[in-house]
């Protein structure tokens, strides 16, 4: 059974994903090479694994979409 501070993780996740904020359409333009390039020098493939989540996508006015 999920917690009440995972439920509100949730719904605010949601919310974000519904709603973001303007300088996220910044970094979904940026795109993941060029995001990964801009990080300091050290192990940047082992902060994400590319086949863990599910793609996405940038729509302006209408916020993040899943594929």
């Amino acid at each position: 059974m999920a917690s009440t501070e995972d439920t509100v993780r949730k719904i605010e996740l949601l919310r974000s994903l519904a709603h973001p904020h303007p300088e996220t359409s910044q970094l979904g333009e940026q795109g993941f090479d060029e995001w990964v390039r801009s990080l300091p020098d050290e192990d940047t493939e082992a902060l994400v694994e590319p086949g863990a989540g599910q793609s996405i996508r940038w729509v302006p006015g209408e916020g993040w979409l899943w594929n």
